[in-house]
């Protein structure tokens, strides 16, 4: 096919012969589908039970389509982004509205209670604020989850915090029992 200007006129048929060779069970077959191309000509490019046909108006340089888009998901897989001063930011799961501002740990952006955990709503207007404590729905809470068991990980909260350093070194009370203890 003749390129001008790195284009290709699609306008007008292309004078490639090969490009006008296609594959059918007759040559009304072949025009009719216009699928399968045979440049070399050769049977060998045809489906079982066809043969090339030449000269057909058909055109091998139309067969390029663009690939077929991924299947959509039954739900969306993150939540649709929330703008920093959306009030939906600060929904939060509980047990009541102060568990859900001392918890701050499961954002339910829907305002529906069926986004909690079982036994917990979705409080509105909590001091929380999704972006800041990096909010995550209870979709991708349990998604964490199952990734993390899927790969031998530890499921569950992570551990409480170490206490601050105190200056003075910490002994167990065993040892602190045998060093500070006396008989009689």
């Amino acid at each position: 096919a003749e390129a001008t200007g790195g284009y290709v006129d699609l306008s007008k048929p292309s004078p490639d012969p090969q490009d006008h060779y296609f594959c059918g069970r007759g040559y009304e077959d072949a025009i009719d589908k216009c699928l399968t191309n045979c440049p070399s000509g050769s049977l060998n490019d045809c489906p079982d039970g066809e043969i090339c046909f030449f000269n057909t108006p058909c055109d091998a340089r139309m067969q390029t389509m663009a690939p077929a888009p991924p299947s959509p998901s039954f739900s969306p897989t993150t939540p649709a982004p929330v703008v920093y001063s959306s009030k939906l930011n600060k929904y939060f799961c509980g047990f009541d509205f102060a568990d859900a501002q001392e918890r701050c740990e499961v954002w339910c952006p829907s305002g529906s209670d069926d986004d909690c955990p079982d036994g917990q709503l979705c409080f509105a207007f909590s001091k929380c604020h999704a972006v800041d404590v990096n909010g995550q729905t209870l979709a991708q809470i349990e998604k964490a989850k199952e990734e993390a068991a899927a790969n031998g990980g530890v499921v569950g909260p992570p551990p409480d915090p170490t206490p601050r350093p105190t200056g003075k070194p910490i002994i167990s009370a065993e040892v602190a029992m045998h060093r500070y203890s006396y008989c009689g």
